[in-house]
């Protein structure tokens, strides 16, 4: 079962994804090759940017890998 989607996820979402595009354009690697050195279809990484598409979590963990990042998870107490 898919998480539903909130503001809150959608936020997170987006600045992840803004992270990799920042630290791929720091390491000056270009979409394409970031397809090639993942081993994805060609255009893939520039529709993950663009957000038209989401990555799988396999591919999330290669983009992950490929510009030598880590995901550091915090946990937050709720509010019930």
């Amino acid at each position: 079962m898919l998480m539903p989607e909130t503001p809150g996820s959608l936020a997170l979402y987006d600045e992840l994804i803004s992270q990799l595009a920042a630290r791929r354009h720091e390491k000056n690697i270009s979409q394409r090759d970031l397809d090639d050195i993942i081993g994805c279809a060609s255009g893939l990484v520039g529709k993950w940017e663009s957000k038209s598409r989401r990555p799988s979590a396999w591919n999330l963990a290669c983009w992950l890998s490929a510009l030598e990042c880590r995901v550091h998870i915090n946990g937050q107490k709720s509010e019930r």
